[in-house]
């Protein structure tokens, strides 16, 4: 089952912004009880959040405050999305009433052709539990637990023994008949590293078939490229420079900081919610554009395993461009605290954050696209927090659930039915 990523964007009634603001608010703080959106009643979507963002003058250009709908969902688009109008339309009727052109009548059809019309494309969207749907994650959760109560007064018994009392045991249990069909993977995580190469030697052979069946010289095609890219490389690192002397650090507001620290902290499971501007002129807008391409390439084709180079910790994540080029939009959902998180993105992934974020304003000075920027640590954190927003709802499927516990949940599903060898039976046993 393939995961997607919907992400919707309406402009808010300007006599409304606050009414609609109270009313988030109010559901946020009670995501399981509350009387408007009923989250467990969802089948498709793993997190959801809706997000308010401000009115602002970009280059004495006014911006209108708008409602950011964020899902990552299984399946197809259409079927979420009359899983989203379907079951909860009083709900998200009310919500969109306080948006521009929202339709007037309550039906759910009329609802959901009005948050397709809305959404926009996502150049850049990282998964850290691929190819499994909400219900796999539910119920390799509960095999988990199953488990865990079998294996009381079992923990002397050879090995060997203990898994097949367990898989005897499980095996008459019918609700759990689903745990002995195999484990698919999505095709990108079996074959993305081989697909990606293929792609790549495609790439090559087509450049090469360009130069021997045109007929122009050999030397023009490369030619071209090196004066292209050269170019584009002089042009980078003038703006680079000017960037670096015009540099001032971020200066945090500790009052807007404990705002953003009250919504955190509460689960095993954090959010981020972060906008900020894309430094004028097409030089970056459309290097911001390729180093997205770039990572969701990498995304979907190498780290599709719960894997983003080293980082464990990242169930979604995505960035968006917004208001015709002029902001970039980052929504992060991830285990452990929002330091932790940050500092492992510095160790881990500085080359990634850099190149994207280079491009932004008031992003620590970079070199050659990719080069310094996050390694300064205190400074990019500093500017992280001084453009994170609040994020007025934010739901998960699973709050409890780390990426290591999905991960090993799943590794256990599998290990049940396998035969192996003691040695492996030893290693199984461990994630129990």
């Amino acid at each position: 089952m393939r995961q997607r990523g919907l992400t919707v964007i309406t402009r808010i009634q300007a006599d409304k912004v606050n009414e609609l603001r109270s009313l988030l608010e109010a559901i946020g703080r009670d995501i399981n009880e509350n009387p408007v959106v009923s989250f467990a009643s969802f089948r498709t979507v793993h997190f959801l959040r809706w997000v308010i963002l401000d009115e602002t003058t970009i280059n004495e250009e006014r911006i209108a405050a708008q409602l950011v709908l964020s899902t990552n969902f299984d399946g197809k688009l259409i079927p979420h999305l009359e899983d989203l109008c379907s079951s909860n339309l009083d709900g998200l009727f009310q919500i969109y009433s306080h948006c521009e052109g929202a339709p007037k009548e309550k039906f759910s059809q009329h609802l959901l052709h009005y948050l397709k019309k809305n959404r926009i494309s996502i150049p850049a969207f990282y998964r850290g539990t691929a190819g499994r749907k909400v219900a796999q994650i539910h119920q390799e959760q509960s095999l988990w637990k199953k488990i865990q109560g079998l294996l009381q007064g079992s923990k002397s018994e050879n090995g060997d023994k203990i898994k097949t009392k367990l898989f005897d045991e499980i095996k008459k249990d019918p609700s759990f008949a689903w745990a002995f069909s195999p484990y698919k993977k999505e095709f990108n995580q079996q074959f993305g590293g081989i697909t990606l190469r293929f792609q790549a030697l495609a790439v090559l052979a087509a450049l090469l078939a360009l130069i021997i069946i045109l007929p122009i010289p050999s030397y023009i095609i490369p030619t071209f490229l090196f004066l292209f890219l050269g170019g584009w490389w002089i042009q980078l690192r003038v703006l680079e420079k000017k960037d670096e002397e015009a540099f001032i650090a971020a200066r945090q507001d500790p009052s807007e900081v404990a705002v953003l620290m009250k919504k955190e902290d509460f689960k095993v499971q954090n959010q981020l919610t972060h906008l900020v501007e894309i430094k004028p002129g097409v030089i970056r807008l459309y290097t911001l554009k390729f180093v997205l391409w770039a990572i969701n390439l990498l995304a979907s084709r190498v780290y599709n395993k719960g894997n983003l180079a080293g980082i464990q910790s990242i169930h979604f994540a995505r960035w968006v461009i917004i208001d015709k080029g002029r902001r970039l939009l980052f929504f992060s959902n991830y285990d452990g605290s929002w330091e932790s998180y940050l500092g492992e993105f510095v160790d881990r992934a500085a080359v990634g954050l850099t190149g994207v974020w280079s491009n932004t304003v008031g992003f620590p000075p970079t070199k050659n696209l990719i080069r310094n920027g996050a390694r300064h640590s205190a400074e990019f954190k500093a500017w992280a927090r001084f453009k994170q927003i609040p994020t007025q709802i934010w739901y998960s499927a699973y709050p409890t659930s780390s990426i290591k516990n999905i991960n090993n949940n799943t590794a256990i599903r599998q290990g049940l039915i396998k035969k192996m060898n003691p040695e492996k039976t030893k290693e199984w046993l461990q994630r129990l």
